[in-house]
């Protein structure tokens, strides 16, 4: 069973940017985050072997363009699973 934001994202393989106080499901590692977005890191075989996983305080910190990005990010730290 998924837990958390981030277990979520894993059994998924989606990306997610939240507003973490909307989110029932959200597991905080700070008491102080307020945005979190979640990139699956996936292998090969397209298998989860990770995530990334970024937090910020600030409400709605995360737009199109960071996920844009950040998938890119993603997309590259990805390779090593090959």
């Amino acid at each position: 069973m998924a837990i958390g934001v981030i277990g979520i994202i894993a059994a998924s393989v989606g990306a997610e940017r939240e507003d973490v106080a909307q989110v029932p499901y959200h597991i905080a590692c700070s008491s102080t985050t307020r945005s979190e977005i979640v990139l699956p890191l996936l292998d090969a075989r397209g298998e989860v072997r990770g995530v990334l996983d970024i937090d910020s305080d600030i409400l709605g910190a995360f737009d199109a363009v960071d996920q844009e990005e950040l998938e890119g990010l993603a997309a590259v730290v990805s390779k090593v699973y090959v």
